[in-house]
């Protein structure tokens, strides 16, 4: 390729230079427009509150169910809904959040139909939902809330804190109540088999006179294994038991609140800033792309007419104008 043929980074330059007004007043004016329509736009603030959610554990549950497993004809069955309850029981707090319970919850709590006149109670119940927006990530829940009242927003963002910990611990009480149901039925059948379990090896131990010496000891070292794996259960049902009682009688707070809500000071969006920075850039490029279109035009010999923003009388006057 030949050297005159070669691409010029100076003949850019060299067009920009010349259509470097042109340049300059596309990205004016359409800084201008944008910063006016950033003024027009109605204000949003943003509140956010951050909690830590506590690891629940259900292991006693969990030694229950492996050990009566070990065991041929236990009595200790669990509900197939109840032991998937019990093990690895996990909540989705987004989706409890967004729910038309808590935000019913939040608006008469926030009694948000004074604060909004008119409206009703279902369309503020819509609204809350669509407001509240929550991440949840390694034990941390972000809850945040945006709104054209800075304080409701923070509010709304607090008082959702106290809903969703009302609401888990009337789920957590009921789901207490049925375990403890469970366990205190179980314990009345496990105390059966524990006698029956005893009251066997006691028998086999007075009436097997005639029995082989090896196979005697075979045996009652099978129903002594026997007594004590029901009586194991029997102990580990009763802990469990006395636990339950111990955390259906708890009122502590579920979550830990890290940082509670605070009325936010300057609004979320719209941005001025962050929008002149946008309209400076894309502006800047369209700009720089017309210039070289109407450098093309003028190469087919098309006349182009310069164009000078401050040299248009009636741009002068509107310029003056936004000044004062």
């Amino acid at each position: 390729m030949k050297m005159d043929e070669e691409i010029n980074i100076l003949d850019y330059v060299k067009v920009i230079i010349k259509w470097k007004d042109l340049i300059a007043s596309f990205i004016i004016i359409l800084i201008v427009l944008i910063f006016i329509i950033s003024l027009a736009l109605p204000r949003n603030y943003k509140a956010e509150t951050v909690l830590l959610i506590p690891q629940q554990s259900g292991k006693g549950i969990e030694g229950i169910i492996a050990l009566s497993s070990m065991m041929t004809g236990s009595s200790v069955n669990m509900p197939a809904n109840l032991t998937q309850s019990l093990i690895g029981r996990t909540t989705n707090f987004s989706d409890i959040l967004k729910s038309k319970t808590i935000a019913e919850m939040i608006v008469d709590g926030l009694s948000l139909q004074r604060h909004y006149p008119g409206a009703k109670k279902d369309g503020l119940i819509a609204m809350v939902r669509k407001k509240i927006k929550v991440k949840e990530q390694r034990g941390i829940l972000r809850i945040s809330v945006i709104d054209r009242d800075p304080r409701l927003a923070a509010d709304i963002a607090n008082y959702s804190v106290l809903a969703l910990d009302e609401f888990n611990k009337k789920g957590n009480i009921q789901f207490t109540k049925r375990i403890r149901e469970f366990i205190r039925e179980q314990l009345a059948m496990a105390k059966v088999d524990l006698s029956d379990a005893e009251e066997k090896f006691k028998k086999y131990e007075t009436q097997s006179q005639m029995v082989k010496m090896s196979e005697k000891e075979l045996m009652l070292g099978r129903l002594m294994r026997e007594v004590k794996v029901r009586e194991a259960i029997y102990t580990m049902l009763m802990q469990e038991y006395e636990k339950t009682k111990l955390d259906e009688a708890k009122e502590e707070l579920f979550f830990e609140v890290l940082d509670p809500a605070k009325t936010p000071r300057s609004p979320s969006s719209p941005r001025p800033v962050l929008y002149l920075f946008f309209a400076l850039f894309m502006g800047g490029m369209a700009a720089v792309f017309l210039a070289f279109f109407f450098e093309y035009l003028e190469g087919l010999g098309v006349k182009v007419p310069m164009f000078r923003i401050w040299e248009n009388k009636e741009w002068q006057k509107t310029l003056k104008f936004w000044i004062k």
